[in-house]
């Protein structure tokens, strides 16, 4: 039960996120009663938000709101537990329960993460109550989530994160965040510091694929002075200047096994020794870990040891690549064109065939690559630096998303522009069909049907 497998929980519409990402999530006392839960559960549950406040999770499986429950399971079983639970509106979720233990080694709270299961897991009529559900939690999220300082959040997928961050910043938890390189895992994690009891301490950051097999140990827990040659002077290791504060450790997957084990019994007793030293240190931070591998294959190669495993990931969140959100590129690329028109006095206007460029790039670098970009064609300037030949160039009367540049629109005008244009554009390739459109899109087409209503398009054909 502990193991989680990844392929069981891939999202419903994969034009939003490919990888397991927290939709619901909860966290209990060691009785079974509810602290705190996001708005997703409270749709998923069919009750309001105030009223789960004041339930215990037995309640939910006494009253049939889903059919057992993985919560109360962890708690007897002092394990994580990972399964399958269908609600009430026979919606399948997949919900992972992992208990947290206090100094003593007794269980303080237990928090639950879910995510809906495949789409070929339903029917076509389960499919459409699932849109009709995945509509309301965008509108919902909308207005919850309006704003991330420093993150752009206009996908579906980057809301549930922003909202689950939010709901867990406040809470001492560890996190492991998945993603590939330049998805902003950084960043993330620095959000959820901002956002937490500890945002007045250090938030320090380690980039563990970056530091030397040779000197690591010293890195992450200091050294006394003549503990090895070349050690002239004490130092300080990060896990110290982390004291108080949070400790990010990127890429932990490249840590090496003898310092895995040594960053394990920290992590179990607050307590560690410098190199050379006989000096007990006590620390307290809280930890998020990120990789852009797969942790638990490693595990099972021998690779990364599973008890770290396990202690590291408490909470697990996905940030998926770029190419699977394309909300966020065009608000990305509006926030990166003002911020270097701002640094360098440029008053630069992003044009339509850059713009086509930008939408169907896979942006294999995810965020940092598009950052680079946006910057290179700001700083040069050059006319036709995609390649497009003439026939190719998209006529500015036909796509008018740079309009929007020109304006001094805000962003939520500029991304509704850019989606009317977009699905205009998509509607005219496909002759007007409606469900090639949609697949095109990677959207269902009631959800289509509903874009066309609001930014008032008549259909170009018929399907």
């Amino acid at each position: 039960m502990n193991n989680l497998n990844i392929d069981l929980v891939k999202p419903l519409y994969p034009n939003e996120d490919e990888s397991y990402i927290p939709y619901s999530l909860f966290i209990t006392d060691s009785q079974g009663n509810i602290l705190v839960c996001n708005s997703y559960f409270s749709l998923l549950m069919g009750i309001p938000l105030e009223k789960l406040l004041t339930m215990n999770v037995a309640d939910l499986v006494k009253k049939k709101v889903y059919d057992h429950s993985t919560t109360m399971e962890a708690l007897e079983s002092k394990q994580v537990v990972a399964a399958e639970a269908i609600t009430h509106n026979n919606i399948r979720v997949f919900s992972t329960s992992t208990p947290v233990q206090d100094y003593t080694g007794e269980i303080s709270m237990v928090i639950t993460t879910s995510c809906l299961l495949t789409s070929d897991k339903y029917s076509d009529d389960e499919k459409k109550q699932l849109e009709e559900f995945t509509y309301n939690e965008y509108e919902n999220l909308k207005k919850e989530v309006a704003h991330a300082e420093g993150i752009v959040a206009e996908s579906l997928s980057m809301k549930r994160i922003i909202q689950a961050c939010n709901q867990i910043a406040s809470f001492d938890s560890r996190i492991l965040l998945y993603g590939e390189s330049g998805t902003g895992k950084e960043v993330l994690a620095n959000y959820i510091h901002q956002r937490s009891n500890r945002k007045d301490s250090q938030f320090v950051s380690v980039n563990c694929a970056a530091i030397p097999e040779t000197l690591f140990e010293s890195e992450l827990f200091g050294h006394e002075k003549g503990s090895f040659t070349g050690a002239s002077m004490t130092k300080e290791g990060l896990l110290e200047v982390a004291n108080g504060g949070t400790l990010f450790l990127d890429e932990i997957s490249e840590m090496p096994l003898d310092l895995q084990a040594k960053l394990l019994r920290v992590l179990e007793s607050g307590e560690f020794r410098r190199i050379g030293g006989t000096k007990t240190y006590k620390v307290d931070f809280r930890l998020i870990s990120a990789c852009n591998r797969d942790l638990m294959k490693m595990v099972d190669e021998g690779k990364f040891r599973k008890d770290l495993y396990y202690r590291i990931n408490v909470i697990p969140i996905n940030l998926p690549p770029l190419r699977n959100r394309k909300q966020d590129i065009i608000a990305l690329v509006y926030k990166f064109v003002n911020e270097l028109n701002k640094r360098f006095g440029l008053d630069y206007k992003i044009n339509s065939e850059q713009l086509k460029f930008i939408l169907n790039h896979s942006w294999p670098g995810n965020v940092r690559e598009l950052k680079n970009y946006v910057e290179r064609i700001v700083v040069t300037d050059v006319g036709n630096i995609l390649g497009y030949s003439e026939e190719e160039v998209v006529d500015v009367q036909e796509n008018n998303i740079f309009i929007a540049f020109n304006q001094d629109a805000d962003l939520k005008d500029f991304l509704a522009e850019a989606e009317k244009q977009y699905i205009m554009k998509v509607l005219k390739d496909c002759e007007g069909k409606i469900c090639d459109a949609a697949n095109k899109l990677r959207i269902h087409r009631t959800a289509l049907y509903r874009k066309l209503k609001t930014y008032n398009i008549a259909k170009i054909a018929g399907d």
